[in-house]
């Protein structure tokens, strides 16, 4: 396993929207997908990931999905290699209008203002 690193992530799958106005179907891959892609990335062969490491969110909500995801990268390390990983969310996107992450839960937009202007971070941009 990946020695001298520590290897973390998080597999989403998503497959049922309950809430959804338009009644999208569910899906039948994203429970299997993150599976079968946790038994890989944990394998003692060639997986680099401890089991521990490697959390699975099927059919998870909103609220806990950004909870997870702000933990995951909040804790990290300098030398940690993280792994963010969605399978199958719905979502539509173009180059004009930004693919929208569609979980289960209410609509709750982000502020657009969490991202420090360029003018407070020395110039540079995210």
């Amino acid at each position: 396993m990946g020695e001298g690193r520590r290897y973390r992530g998080l597999l989403i799958g998503n497959a049922t929207f309950p809430l959804d106005p338009h009644a999208l179907p569910d899906l039948n891959g994203p429970g299997v997908d993150i599976e079968q892609l946790k038994q890989v990335l944990t394998d003692e062969r060639v997986g680099l990931f401890r089991t521990d490491d490697l959390r699975k969110l099927p059919d998870h909500g909103i609220q806990n999905i950004r909870g997870q995801i702000d933990g995951l990268f909040t804790t990290a390390t300098r030398e940690d290699v993280l792994l963010l990983y969605c399978r199958k969310v719905r979502g539509a996107g173009t180059l004009v209008r930004p693919l929208r992450l569609v979980v289960r839960g209410p609509a709750v937009e982000r502020a657009s203002h969490a991202r420090p202007s360029p003018a407070k971070n020395g110039g540079q941009r995210w």
